[in-house]
């Protein structure tokens, strides 16, 4: 797996990758809407950029092809990494291409970015998102109950954060 800059095209893949609501509302909160597509991924991408600074990955097989993405934030002010909207391919999900994403993203942010802290939210109910965080070396320091109302259900967050440097 090859992590690099996101690229425009590259929001065609992740379009597919969302492909029922639920799915949807567990990756970006219906920050942007359903369904979703790709100029409307890439207005919420531009949003992100805008308020919080945030830098665009894409997660790549070794042919190339994208098969993950995530966005990540830098917060100066306590040298904390924030990492959201992160999405492994449908067809890819269960293979461990969410956890050498994530310990690809470790590496940009601990190697590079030199922060001290990454942390990242996850649903309650996203329990593969949550034990792949965890199996990452990510910790719950807080948990919100019955924040985000989806259909009948209302689901808590996480929110996780990881100090650990990745193995190299």
């Amino acid at each position: 797996m090859r992590l690099r800059p996101y690229r425009r095209g590259d929001g065609g893949y992740i379009v597919k990758w969302v492909d029922n609501q639920r799915i949807h509302a567990l990756w970006c909160a219906n920050q942007i809407g359903y369904p979703m597509t790709e100029e409307a991924f890439e207005a919420g991408r531009e949003a992100g950029i805008a308020t919080w600074g945030n830098s665009c990955f894409t997660a790549t097989n070794q042919a190339g092809t994208p098969v993950g993405y995530f966005q990540m934030s830098v917060h100066e002010e306590d040298n904390t990494a924030f990492m959201g909207y992160v999405i492994v391919d449908s067809n890819c999900r269960g293979m461990g291409y969410g956890r050498e994403m994530v310990e690809l993203a470790k590496q940009y942010a601990f190697g590079l970015a030199k922060v001290d802290k990454l942390r990242l939210a996850a649903f309650d109910c996203n329990i593969q998102a949550v034990g792949c965080y965890r199996k990452c070396g990510f910790e719950v320091i807080g948990y919100e109950r019955e924040v985000f109302p989806f259909g009948e259900e209302m689901w808590g967050r996480y929110t996780l954060e990881t100090k650990e440097l990745p193995l190299v």
